[in-house]
């Protein structure tokens, strides 16, 4: 027997997201994005020196946006919770965090090889790293807590309670934000203090995020809500319902801000409007989104670069 697998996605996410009507979230509705290329690599993401990079299993791969090129940089042990830790570009290096080994991994991108480790107790749930003013941030230990070290060598700098256990951390507009999805909160450190100097209420499980010019946009995996926070006051200037829920993934880039949510489609913000501007249906089920080159990089089975909608 044959199956429509678009169609059975449209209805599943239709049934999921309750009050939505089926006509507003038909797969079959929705424009194409067109793809470029597809790479057979997996895993997350990060973008950064002319690459898009891609931690899978005991290795990250390397992707080329002139050409799209492979090179695949093995990292000794690095297996289990690095494929799904989120690597991070800051500082001349990419960053690769594994949990279960208890280490930071620093690549050099001139030489496409692992640089140095940098042991530190990372938080099982904590998913992300920040980089930035000369230190790898970190939630560690059971959460409640975020570790600086330094880039040069790994040394411990500060260790910095947090109101509540963390999760998402992302250096940006020159401090370190950190979403805590337990109480639906968004703290911001100060690095000159190394103390949590604002408190801003979001909407639902705060969990990931991603900065543009002038702001922090962070999705809600409680109810689909993207809230827009300036990067200067942490005061929530907009806050945009993307009619989905559960986990997802964010990017920013060509004016946009993408959302790519468990599910066979990609979500595009405006900022100049603070609304969705359009959903486009792509052939991935994957949560991992990134934007270099004037085009989207997802991954999910494989690699896919989109031409981005205009």
């Amino acid at each position: 027997m044959a199956f429509d697998w678009r169609k059975i996605a449209a209805a599943l996410l239709t049934f999921s997201l309750g009050g939505y009507t089926a006509s507003a979230w038909s797969v079959d509705q929705l424009p194409d994005a067109h793809i470029e290329a597809k790479i057979p690599r997996f895993g997350t993401m990060a973008v950064g020196f002319e690459s898009v990079w891609v931690m899978s299993h005991d290795s990250l791969a390397r992707i080329r946006i002139t050409d799209n090129s492979v090179i695949d940089i093995p990292i000794a042990d690095a297996f289990g919770r690095s494929a799904y830790g989120d690597t991070t570009v800051g500082e001349g290096a990419v960053w690769v965090p594994d949990a279960s080994h208890g280490a930071i991994y620093r690549i050099d991108p001139v030489t496409n090889r692992v640089a140095s480790q940098i042991k530190v107790v990372l938080a099982d749930n904590a998913e992300s790293l920040g980089v930035g003013e000369g230190s790898v941030w970190a939630v560690s230990g059971g959460g409640d807590v975020l570790k600086r070290v330094a880039v040069a060598d790994g040394a411990e700098q500060a260790t910095i309670a947090l109101p509540s256990n963390g999760f998402g951390v992302l250096f940006a507009h020159g401090a370190v934000w950190v979403t805590s999805p337990a109480n639906d909160e968004l703290y911001r450190i100060d690095p000159a203090s190394n103390r949590v100097v604002t408190t801003t209420e979001l909407s639902s499980r705060p969990r990931i995020m991603v900065a543009d010019a002038d702001a922090i946009w962070v999705y809600n995996d409680g109810d689909g809500m993207v809230q827009r926070v300036d990067g200067v006051s942490g005061k929530v200037t907009a806050s945009v319902p993307t009619g989905t829920s559960g986990r997802a993934a964010i990017a920013a880039g060509g004016g946009y801000v993408w959302i790519k949510p468990r599910g066979l489609l990609i979500i595009q913000i405006d900022p100049r409007n603070n609304a969705v501007r359009g959903k486009y249906h792509v052939p991935d089920y994957g949560t991992n989104i990134g934007y270099a080159g004037s085009s989207l990089w997802l991954s999910g089975d494989e690699v896919r670069r989109i031409s981005p909608p205009e």
